[in-house]
């Protein structure tokens, strides 16, 4: 009887293990495909101008390249594009980073990364998969216990 029990606390030792090993991998995830994201949305803005300040570069690439011309209720739609990519790059990975709001800051960029597979950047199905593929288990599973999440979590 004593050794089923000092196997059933081995057991349950390396669940423990395995479990925290889930918690490293979800942050590893989150740290990954965050500066994915925020580099991206970097790579728009004029520095000069501000934080969230789309370039010329990243509104003439919003209008010819991605087919985003004209205007929609009296905006720019190149304009109003890029500002919105800016502030979800910019905003989601850091969210994503310290673990706050995990699931929605997940699902955001998966969303974005639907809008640029389908519209923007067609032919690079498998770069889209991966990311999306590192996104569904945020959604799914969150942030893990490293994160500002399962801390407010665990304090009700």
């Amino acid at each position: 009887m004593n050794s089923m029990r000092i196997l059933m606390e081995k057991s349950c030792q390396k669940l423990e293990s395995v479990l925290s090993f889930q918690d490293y991998g979800l942050l590893f995830f989150r740290v990954w495909i965050g500066q994915v994201f925020y580099q991206s949305g970097r790579t728009k803005v004029d520095a000069a101008s501000g934080y969230f300040t789309p370039s010329d570069i990243a509104l003439y690439l919003f209008e010819d390249d991605y087919g985003f011309a004209g205007e929609i209720w009296g905006y720019s739609l190149p304009q109003l594009m890029a500002q919105l990519a800016i502030y979800m790059e910019t905003l989601l990975p850091l969210m994503l980073l310290i673990g706050l709001l995990t699931r929605l800051s997940a699902l955001g960029l998966l969303g974005m990364t639907a809008v640029i597979q389908f519209y923007v950047y067609p032919a690079s199905f498998m770069e889209h998969a991966v990311w999306a593929a590192v996104l569904l288990p945020l959604v799914m599973m969150g942030p893990g216990k490293l994160s500002v999440d399962h801390f407010f979590r665990s304090r009700k």
